[in-house]
């Protein structure tokens, strides 16, 4: 689907991650629903890739909301499958429901992923941390807020190939250079008050 929307000069992000209440997926489909994104060319549309308990829910909204045409939702698949999945889409997508303890920050692998595939993110995340901010690699943004979900998906599809790579190379090279496991344990390390 993912090859097919691109050779058709779609813009495509993908969603891969759990289907359940605290991923908050249901506002990325009212933002895929609102006019903007309807009527925004080129074209834009969704893939979703996981399970939860929200799934079959999510299936019924996006009747409901009558994007099937820019959305397709898929079961999880094994890993490698996903890897693959990311070489054929210009974006990727996080979202999580806000919490308190999100002021301590999070960690989504999800997130990495995207990352070390060079890929844009619109992280829909309201935390402690800002990778995506700290990286420049794309957008974050409120997750209740579906108008500037609607607005980040749309200045991603505006620019050029060239400028997503561009954008998509730096959270990969901050994901290389600040999450790897030696530098992790050596900020390990300096919090126990070791010398690394």
């Amino acid at each position: 689907t993912a090859r097919r929307w691109l050779d058709e000069g779609r813009f495509v992000f993908v969603y891969a991650g759990g289907l359940g209440r605290p991923n908050h997926v249901q506002t990325l489909l009212h933002a895929l629903a609102t006019p903007t994104l309807r009527s925004f060319k080129p074209r834009i549309s969704a893939i979703i890739v996981g399970r939860g308990e929200m799934a079959m829910e999510l299936k019924v909204l996006s009747e409901t909301l009558g994007i099937q045409d820019n959305l397709q939702i898929f079961d999880q698949v094994p890993k490698g499958a996903i890897q693959t999945l990311l070489k054929y889409v210009d974006a990727g997508y996080l979202s999580l429901r806000p919490e308190a303890i999100f002021q301590y920050g999070v960690s989504p692998n999800k997130l990495f992923d995207y990352m070390l595939a060079s890929l844009p993110v619109i992280a829909a995340i309201r935390a402690g941390n800002d990778p995506v901010t700290a990286s420049g690699c794309g957008y974050t943004i409120d997750p209740d807020d579906i108008d500037a979900i609607s607005a980040s998906i749309c200045r991603l599809a505006e620019l050029t190939p060239e400028e997503r790579h561009t954008m998509g190379e730096r959270g990969k090279r901050y994901v290389l250079d600040s999450h790897n496991y030696e530098m992790l344990a050596s900020s390990f390390l300096q919090l126990l008050g070791h010398s690394s």
